[in-house]
């Protein structure tokens, strides 16, 4: 039979194990941070233990990007139908945006190219995107010995707006000023006519668009991690117009109703392989 005073110390020794066990735990979370922020020992280790598990779970779990699928989605306010469909891009990449445009539905890839999308259709439109410099920025980028990754280069949105009689797209993209040989993000604005049935109607070339904003100081190459750490360059864009100086402001955000579509980038060729996580060797 258990002594009771072996209980009593038991019981009383419980509230102390369950400090150490949280200050334990508090401490093996701090030393990961730490490790992790400035990839000290052993960094490369537990690195090469995360991309072996990542490797195992995406061969057992079902693709995000299944081109034939379709269905609904349950969230807490809405059941969302949604549908996925493939959009041709040249080089690997992500970013991009979506936007309603009246009754259609803009697609603007990380690349630049602008679609008019449905849950069945995906057609180009004859809208350039302006300029961001990415073949300078990898001619120039070929001949320094820091890590680039090009697949981060992008465009981040695209939004559609309309006020009163004034109508037209917005785009935030990074985009590589070759003569400085630095980097900003820009706003570039494009207007549209005040009618017109569909966006396949409008047509644009890189010159129509005009830049309203470009971040400064200019950026330069880095030599710690990544060059240009294009996935960091931001999120959606929003309008608010000539409202802003009102205490009510009306925002334009480019949403559907009750429905979205899942896109599928199809690359058909690799141009830019040696970009792709690879640090170039010095020469």
């Amino acid at each position: 039979m258990r002594n009771p005073g072996s209980r009593r110390r038991l019981v009383s020794r419980t509230p102390i194990r369950i400090c150490l066990l949280v200050l334990l735990l508090a401490a093996t979370v701090s030393a990961t941070f730490v490790i992790t922020k400035h990839r000290i020992f052993p960094y490369a280790y537990l690195n090469r233990a995360e991309l072996g598990m990542r490797s195992m779970l995406s061969a057992m779990l079902p693709s995000r990007y299944d081109s034939s699928s379709s269905g609904r989605f349950a969230s807490n306010l809405f059941d969302l139908s949604y549908a996925s469909i493939d959009v041709p891009v040249e080089r690997v990449g992500a970013g991009g945006g979506l936007t309603s445009v009246e009754n259609d539905l803009l697609l603007l890839t990380h690349e630049g190219g602008m679609y008019l999308v449905d849950a069945d259709n995906v057609t180009r439109t004859a809208i350039s995107a302006p300029p961001n410099g990415f073949e300078q920025y990898v001619e120039f980028a070929n001949q320094t010995t820091f890590e680039h990754r090009f697949d981060f280069f992008r465009y981040n949105d695209i939004l559609y707006y309309a006020e009163g009689d004034e109508k037209g797209l917005l785009i935030s993209l990074t985009e590589w000023l070759d003569e400085s040989k630095c980097y900003v993000t820009t706003v570039a604005q494009l207007g549209l006519p005040t009618t017109f049935n569909s966006i396949l109607e409008v047509a644009a070339t890189m010159d129509d668009w005009r830049i309203v904003y470009r971040t400064h100081p200019c950026l330069p190459l880095k030599a710690r991690f990544r060059a240009i750490e294009g996935h960091m360059a931001g999120g959606r864009l929003a309008y608010y117009g000539d409202s802003h100086a009102k205490s009510s402001r009306k925002v334009t955000t480019p949403t559907t109703a009750r429905s979205w579509i899942s896109i599928s980038m199809r690359v058909p060729q690799e141009r830019y392989p040696r970009g792709i996580g690879t640090r170039k060797a010095s020469t």
